[in-house]
C-alpha cells in the first residue's frame, strides 16, 4: 500500500570514543528510574492548525492544513511543503491527517523551515471528492499528478501571502504518490521553488502492475524533460511497491530526459522497504541526505561550524559524530564525557527530557564524568 505518512520512530542509542565509532543499535528504553535534574527543554516549534482555500477548476476546496515553524521565529522562513501518498483503501483515506507527518514537519523547522502540510482533495476532513484521474481503464497517470501539483500550487498560493513565508525560497517533499506530484510540480518550474525531495514515489495500479509501471516511467520521463529543478531521490532496494528495477528505469529516463537528480539507495529497509519518510532508519537516512543537498542548493539547514568549536580540540572522527547527531530526528540529547572523551546520545523518543536522562544514564554506567552538550541541535553552556 502507498502509506499516506510515517510509522513510529525506535529508540536509539549510539557511543562514540575518538578510537573508533561503534554502531548504533536498536535497544529497548531501559526501565524507568529517577535521574539527576536534567536541563530545561523549551519547545522548539509552533504549530498552527488551519484550512487552505484552493481554487480548483472554477470553485474552492477547503484543504486541511498545519503551518510548523520555529518557536519564536521572527521575518521570513524559507518554506518546506509536503505532499502524502495515496492508500488503496478509501476508509483509510479517509483517515489522512496533517498531524500524521508532525514529527517529519519538526524535524524541517528546526532547520529553520516554515513547514506547510495539507492534505489533499477526497482525503481526511478536505473537501471532495477525489479526482481519480488514474485507474487501469486509462493509464493516465500523469493527469492525477497533474492534479495533485495543481493543489499543491494552489496552497502555494496561500502561503505566499503570509508575512512569514519567504516565497523565493520553496522545496517541496513527497513521499509515495506525493513524491510523483513533486515530480509534476518540478515540471511546472514555479518560481521559488529550488530543490525537489522525492522519498519512494510512484503509484502503483494492483490491476495492472506492468503497463502501469510503464505509464510512470513515461511520466517520469515527460517530467525531467522540463523540469530545470534539482531533486533528491530516495528509495529502498526492498520497496514492494517500487522495486529497484523499475526505480531504475524511472532514474534511467530521467536522466536521459536532462533531469537534475541525486539518487540514494537504502539497500535494506526493515520492515517494510516503501516506509523511507516515516521508519526511524529511514528517517535518519534521508534526512542526512536532505541536509547535504540544502547545502548544495544554498538553503538553511543545521550547520556544524555552530558546535565544532566546542569540541575544536578534539579528532576529526568526533567531529564526524557530531553532524551525524545533528541530522538525527526527533527528539534528542547528547552527552559528553571528557575523561572518557566519549559521546552518547539518544534520539527519536518522546521527549528532550527521556533523551537527556537515557543518554546520562548510558554514560554514568562509564563514568561519572558525563555533561548534557546538546538538547536538540541547541548547544549548552559547557
Amino acid at each position: 500500500m502507498n502509506r499516506p505518512f510515517a510509522a513510529a520512530a525506535a529508540v536509539v542509542i549510539a557511543a562514540v570514543s575518538p578510537s573508533a565509532a561503534q554502531t548504533a543499535r536498536p535497544q529497548a528504553p531501559p526501565p524507568a528510574q529517577a535521574q539527576p535534574a536534567a536541563p530545561a527543554a523549551p519547545s522548539t516549534v509552533t504549530v498552527e492548525e488551519l484550512f487552505f482555500n484552493a481554487r480548483l477548476d472554477g470553485r474552492i476546496f477547503r484543504l486541511e492544513g498545519q503551518i510548523t515553524k520555529p518557536a519564536g521565529a521572527t521575518g521570513k522562513l524559507p518554506v518546506a511543503i509536503m505532499l502524502h501518498g495515496k492508500d488503496f483503501v478509501s476508509s483509510d483515506m479517509e483517515k489522512v491527517r496533517p498531524r500524521a507527518s508532525a514529527r517529519q514537519a519538526r524535524d524541517l523547522a528546526e532547520r529553520g523551515w516554515l513547514v506547510v502540510t495539507f492534505v489533499r482533495r477526497g482525503f481526511g476532513r478536505s473537501d471532495g471528492p477525489f479526482p481519480g484521474l488514474s485507474n487501469c481503464g486509462t493509464l493516465k497517470l500523469a493527469d492525477q499528478f497533474d492534479s495533485d501539483a495543481d493543489e499543491t500550487l494552489a496552497v502555494l498560493d496561500q502561503v505566499r501571502q503570509r508575512p512569514d513565508a519567504d516565497a523565493s525560497r520553496v522545496i517541496a517533499i513527497g513521499v509515495s504518490a506525493g513524491g510523483a506530484a513533486a515530480l509534476a510540480l518540478a515540471a511546472r518550474n514555479p518560481a521559488g521553488l529550488k530543490g525537489v525531495v522525492n522519498l519512494s514515489g510512484g503509484l502503483n495500479l494492483s490491476s495492472c502492475v506492468d503497463k502501469g509501471n510503464d505509464a510512470l516511467v513515461e511520466a517520469v520521463r515527460s517530467y525531467a524533460g522540463k523540469s530545470k529543478t534539482p531533486q533528491l531521490w530516495v528509495y529502498a532496494d526492498n520497496d514492494a511497491l517500487f522495486p529497484l528495477a523499475l526505480v531504475n528505469r524511472m532514474h534511467e529516463a530521467a536522466l536521459g530526459a536532462g533531469g537534475n537528480i541525486r539518487r540514494l539507495s537504502i539497500a535494506k529497509l526493515e520492515p517494510e522497504g516503501h516506509n523511507v519518510f516515516g521508519s526511524n532508519v529511514g528517517r535518519r537516512t534521508w534526512l542526512a541526505e536532505l541536509d547535504k543537498s540544502l547545502r548544495s542548493w544554498d538553503l538553511p539547514t543545521h550547520n556544524p561550524a555552530e558546535v565544532l568549536p566546542w569540541v575544536k580540540a578534539m579528532e576529526g572522527s568526533s567531529r564526524n559524530v557530531l553532524e551525524r547527531y545533528q541530522s538525527d530526528p526527533g527528539h534528542k540529547a547528547l552527552v559528553y564525557s571528557a575523561g572518557q572523551k566519549g559521546f552518547w546520545w539518544r534520539y527519536g523518543v518522546s521527549s528532550e527530557a527521556d533523551a537527556i536522562g537515557n543518554a546520562r544514564k548510558d554514560c554514568e554506567a562509564k563514568t561519572k564524568d558525563c555533561k548534557v552538550m546538546l538538547i536538540g541541535n541547541s548547544l549548552q553552556k559547557p
